[in-house]
């Protein structure tokens, strides 16, 4: 396995996801997302991505809430048992679809200090992979 997490996110929440690929890098947790690696991968490619993830990271927003690649990639994760790590960026409302998977999971809410709320993200994916 050539990574340590999957992320998944809009591209409107593209600044968060690349503030949190280099918290993550810089921490020793190897990132993969779609942008990074190949912006037309096949859903099968995506599908092992995840499968071989040790944990899912959802950025979840406003700008996601509604798009089916949230919940499909989500479910790849819940059903390949992956630890699925929500990012609530906004306090948007689960998609309905999403509420069952999540009430098992990680659930990280929005907080004022971006700063801290990666090093949260960080903290807790940290625990979940096993790296200190």
């Amino acid at each position: 396995m050539g990574h340590d997490v999957y992320i998944c996110y809009d591209g409107n929440d593209e600044e968060l996801c690349n503030a949190l690929c280099i918290v993550f890098e810089d921490n020793g947790i190897k990132p993969w997302i779609k942008s990074k690696h190949n912006p037309t991968i096949s859903k099968t490619e995506i599908t092992n991505a995840i499968a071989d993830s040790k944990a899912f990271v959802l950025i979840y927003s406003k700008n996601s809430r509604d798009k089916n690649f949230a919940v499909t990639e989500t479910d790849i994760a819940f059903s390949r048992n992956v630890p699925i790590i929500l990012v609530n960026t906004d306090n948007s409302k689960l998609a309905r679809n999403l509420e069952f998977i999540m009430e098992t999971q990680t659930e990280i809410s929005p907080i004022a200090d971006s700063k801290r709320q990666l090093e949260i993200i960080v903290e807790k994916t940290s625990k979940i992979i096993s790296k200190p």
